[in-house]
Formats: C-alpha cells, structure tokens, sequence
C-alpha cells in the first residue's frame, strides 16, 4: 500500500533580540505521538517550550486545509485562556496566560489531528507562534521574527481496513441452533433458527463474541425494536407470530454485521395414540365397527385402493407389510386386510396394534325389467288385470253357489211342510 509522506510545515517564529535590547524570549518545538498514521487514524501533538526568563503567555494561530482535522485541544502546565475556548476550524486562534510564570521544560497545549481521505499528494499545517516574557511583551510588533520548525508524518494512503467484522462464535443457552450451523466466516447469510429447549422454556440466552474486541453487540427484539438483554431473553411473541424475532447488532457504520435470529418452541409432547385418523377405500371412509374393526362394502372390488393415517405420527408408525399395501397398491376381491401400527421407539414400552379392515361387495338383486319382476313365472296372480279378473270370477261363482244353497234349501222346507 502506497504511503504518502505529508510533510506539516510548523513555522513557529519567534521575537529575535533587538540588537542590545530584547533577550531570547526561549524556544518552541512540536512532537507527535505517532510519525506513522493511517487516514482515518490521528495522532496527538504537543507544542512544547523551554525557556531561561518566565514566561507568562503563548499565542499561536494554526491553518490547515480539509485534509486535517483538529480537535480536543487541551492546555498544560498552568496555561490558561484568554477569553475564548479553542475550537477547531481552520483558523484556530490560540491566547493564553500563565500565571505561575513558567520556567525551563514545559507543554503548552496538545491537541489530535486527523487525516481525512486524501484529494492530492500534499498538506501542510501552518502554525505561527510565540512565547511571551517581559522583554518580548515590550518590543515592537515589526521587530518580532518568527521560528520555523518541520515535523514530517508518513500517511498511509488508504484508509483503517478492518480485515475481520461480525462473531467468532455463536451459542444458545436453554436452547439450541437449528439447521445450518453457526458459520462464522459468512457474514452475508447471517439468518438463524434457535429452538429452545421446551414447550415450556421461557428465558434463553444469546451468547455472541465478536471478532474484533472493540465492537459492540446489542440485540434487539425485530417486532418491537426493544432493546434486549442477550444472555437474558424472555421469550415473547407478538402480531399473532409463533416465533419470536431477535436482530443481533455487531460493531457499526460500514463494519456493522446485522444477525437476524428467529427463536421458536418445540411443540408440545403429544400423548401416544394409536388410533387412525382415516382409513378409505377408493377415497370412502370406512366404517369403524368396534375398537379395532373397519367395513367397507363396494359395488365392484375388482380393483381398488387403501389410503390410512395416523392420529400419532410422532410416536407410532405403520408396519412394513402394512406400508407395502397401502396406495399405489391394488388389491382385488373380498379380503379381511391387517392394518399394523406399531411404536416407532421398540424401547418405548407402547404396544403394537392390529386393525382389521372388511371389504365386501354388495350383493346383486338379479331383477329382469321384462319379467315384471316374476322371475319367468307366468302366474296370472301377479298380473294386476289377471288377477282382478280371477277375483271377479270367483266372487260370482260365490254369489250363484249361494243363490243355488238358498233355493234348495227353501225347497226342503216346503216339501216337509
């Protein structure tokens, strides 16, 4: 990576002696704390003085352009200000006072500059400074001469990479990552899914460390925006979701990585069941005859199907014979058909049930339309007008039957009379 070498021109001048008349009033340097800084970066600097004579005030007036910045200006050793606080922005005009009338080895004033991003390949930072005593306070303002002073700082020309952002590990506590693993290489597909422990766990923890130690973590419930505790998460939903929406925040600005987590529950256990939910035939429900029974009577059993479920998948499961037969499988005819549920844990200690289906075909009536329904049988008397006729027939052989009874008897009786 290409360094700039920027060189900050410090021109600090101070009062010469009048020839017999003004003496040295003491000299002025400035020193960095790094001579290496990247942009983005700063470095402190500290203008210091040395001086014989006391001295009692130091004025300084500092120019820069866009390529610095200068902030936190702080005064040492006993210096004090003069009406206004120093502020940053080119001027920074600086007047101050010190009335403990310093001598020898001492700091004025430190403050931080900052490179910004570079537009060119130089930059300066003019300073115009001077000490005050009593002789330098008396001369004329055109006998004054000011110091120069260089202090050269090599810039990185581009600015702070960081190589490493997001976590280096990811845990749950009362719970657990479901899925893809924690991946802390990615950090562009950073959704996860964390199932606690139970239905009835209501307080998990999110333990994150981030790669670099200065980053920040806070996480954020994604519903509501409250900000959370990681470590201690009460488990809460809202809006009618069934999970619950945690925004993991680490580091910031262009280093910011974003996890959006999602927890859940487990479902609750489910009591063993071993029963069926449905059991068709060709799509028509059977007929459950008792605990373990089923019928089922079809119009035609030459080719059809067996569809079953069960009400407990969790704990139970279809034998294999019984997976064998069921759909696509064809079966034909009547049949007594096992349906075989058994414990998908052998260990579990649940038992093994055996339903029986029936499949019957419905009987046929064997009626011919053109028979009238007597089989083939010409019997009259179930002919609707034959046998009104018959009726008829006998009725009047009756009638004349009674008519002949009535007259001879009434003949017997006029004879023995």
């Amino acid at each position: 990576m290409r360094k700039i070498r920027i060189i900050i021109l410090l021109m600090i001048m101070l009062l010469p002696f009048k020839v017999g008349a003004v003496g040295t009033a003491g000299s002025l340097s400035v020193s960095c704390s790094d001579t290496t800084v990247k942009v983005g970066e700063s470095t402190t600097c500290t203008i210091k003085g040395s001086s014989d004579t006391p001295i009692y005030g130091f004025e300084g007036s500092i120019t820069y352009d866009g390529e610095f910045t200068l902030s936190d200006f702080s005064l040492k050793d006993g210096f004090a200000t003069i009406g206004e606080d120093i502020t940053g922005g080119s001027p920074v005009t600086i007047e101050t006072y010190n009335k403990n009338f310093v001598t020898g080895n001492f700091d004025i004033v430190s403050f931080k500059v900052t490179v910004n991003r570079k537009t060119g390949d130089t930059g300066n930072i003019n300073l115009t400074m001077i000490l005050k005593d009593e002789a330098v306070a008396s001369a004329a303002s055109d006998t004054l001469e000011w110091e120069q002073r260089t202090i050269t700082l090599n810039i990185t020309e581009t600015g702070p990479v960081q190589t490493t952002k997001g976590l280096s590990n990811l845990t749950v506590t009362n719970g657990s990552i479901l899925g893809r693993q924690f991946n802390p290489q990615d950090t562009e597909n950073t959704g996860y899914t964390i199932q606690l422990n139970s239905s009835d766990t209501e307080v998990f923890g999110i333990n994150a460390t981030a790669k670099n130690t200065d980053d920040s973590i806070v996480c954020k419930n994604g519903h509501t925006n409250e900000t959370l505790t990681c470590n201690n998460i009460t488990f809460i939903t809202s809006g009618g979701n069934s999970d619950m929406l945690i925004y993991l925040i680490v580091g910031s600005d262009t280093a910011e990585v974003t996890y959006s987590i999602s927890a859940v529950k487990p479902a609750p256990p489910v009591e063993p069941n071993s029963s069926l939910s449905s059991l068709t035939v060709n799509g028509t429900q059977a007929t459950k005859v008792d605990g373990t029974s089923y019928t089922i009577t079809l119009t035609d059993v030459s080719s059809y199907t067996i569809n079953a479920t069960l009400t407990d998948n969790v704990n139970y499961k279809f034998s294999a014979e019984t997976q064998n037969f069921l759909s696509p499988y064809t079966f034909s005819g009547e049949k007594e058909i096992p349906i075989i549920v058994i414990p998908k844990d052998e260990n579990s200690g649940l038992n093994s049930i055996t339903y029986i289906l029936t499949v019957k075909k419905k009987a046929s009536e064997n009626v011919n339309p053109g028979d009238n329904g007597n089989n083939g049988n010409n019997n009259e008397a179930t002919n609707p007008q034959t046998g009104g006729n018959a009726a008829t027939i006998i009725g009047i052989m009756l009638f004349v039957s009674f008519i002949a009874s009535m007259y001879i008897y009434n003949r017997n009786l006029k004879q023995n009379n």
